[in-house]
């Protein structure tokens, strides 16, 4: 045992030896980069941006049109019914988004209040003629609310229109800190509140007699609203080029709590020959009043030039593009003409914004 131990001991001493006196190899030892807290002095930036969004939630199904193909089977005639869903898209439009930040002397500390508001209210052209079967079937049917069967069981006009409004207001606390000289993050948390309204509605009308003497219509309006508290949190980056000029980017999220509503609203009317209403049928109700937990993400990337004013004040501008994303913001029961789709559905806007900023110390 003693002279294996000793064998091994010279072993291990031979190989030492051989690998101290290997020529040595370089290493290279990796640049540190230095990690601080800015100081500032006390100053306001107040800021307004234009933003250009697309909603993207989802069509809405307003309507769906039957056709049918006829094809012989042995000596009698069967019929394939066709429908086709007929939809209302979202098209973007305008919004706005404002902020105040006050930075705290010294430390790299700011506090910020950011309100975000977007709305859109559209109506597509009338689509006619094509025997058309609302959403709410069971009580959007002409011969449903009169007539005398003077109606089929469609309609022969419908115009569809799509509102979304969206208002988010947060209130943040934030940390700066400087990698090296071309780098600066800053880390905030605070509170975010959001309202997120989705209002789709489409009016029908029908005639029937030799002389269109009978007229009917219809009105379909759903209403879905999300309003909800909860933290947020991110982190902003900057990264200088020179010249005053900067990239710039943000990534976010928000985990909301509250109340999700939806409303569905109906009336037709049927109106005969004598110009009078002989019959009509409203009804008023709440779908769904639940409490949900909403998550939240977005992000930005951009482009800015800083222009100075005075020594105490300058001007910033600022291009890029946004993506927010609300997961199940939106109840879209009775949407779908046969109501098979989920009846919760995201919410997103994205789209390029244009910022202006003035910075006052």
């Amino acid at each position: 045992m003693k002279l294996k131990s000793m064998l091994s001991l010279f072993a291990i001493g031979i190989c030492s030896s051989a690998y101290g006196g290997h020529p040595a190899v370089d290493v290279i030892v990796p640049v540190m980069v230095p990690v601080t807290i800015p100081e500032q002095e006390g100053s306001w930036s107040v800021a307004a941006e234009a933003q250009y969004f697309r909603p993207s939630n989802g069509d809405f199904n307003y309507a769906t049109t039957r056709g049918s193909d006829t094809f012989a089977v042995t000596n009698d005639f069967e019929v394939q019914n066709r429908f086709l869903v007929r939809s209302r898209d979202r098209d973007p439009d305008w919004g706005g988004r404002f902020d105040v930040k006050y930075l705290f002397p010294d430390f790299g500390r700011d506090i910020n209040v950011v309100w975000t508001h977007y709305h859109h209210d559209d109506a597509s052209a009338r689509r006619e003629n094509e025997f058309l079967y609302a959403v709410a079937s069971d009580i959007l049917t002409p011969s449903l609310i009169g007539g005398n069967g003077n109606f089929p069981g469609g309609w022969d006009t419908a115009r569809p229109k799509a509102a979304n409004q969206y208002d988010a207001v947060d209130v943040m606390w934030g940390q700066h800190f400087d990698f090296g000289p071309k780098v600066r993050l800053r880390a905030f948390g605070g509170l975010r509140y959001g309202d997120i309204q989705i209002t789709d509605s489409v009016s029908y009308s029908a005639v029937a007699g030799n002389n269109d003497e009978f007229f009917a219509t219809g009105t379909l309006r759903l209403q879905s609203d999300f309003q909800g508290l909860g933290p947020r949190g991110g982190m902003d980056a900057r990264i200088r080029l020179g010249c005053h000029t900067n990239i710039v980017g943000t990534i976010a999220g928000s985990l909301l709590v509250g109340d999700l509503d939806q409303k569905r609203y109906t009336s037709a009317v049927y109106t005969d020959q004598s110009l009078e209403t002989t019959s009509s049928l409203v009804s008023h109700r709440r779908l769904d009043d639940s409490t949900v937990v909403v998550p939240e993400m977005d992000a930005r990337i951009g482009f800015n030039y800083l222009h100075p004013l005075s020594p105490d004040a300058a001007v910033l501008f600022e291009v890029g593009y946004e993506n927010t994303h609300y997961w199940n913001g939106q109840n879209n029961s009775v949407v779908s003409y046969t109501d098979s789709m989920s009846h919760y559905n995201d919410v997103a806007f994205h789209g390029p914004y244009l910022r202006v900023q003035l910075d006052v110390a």
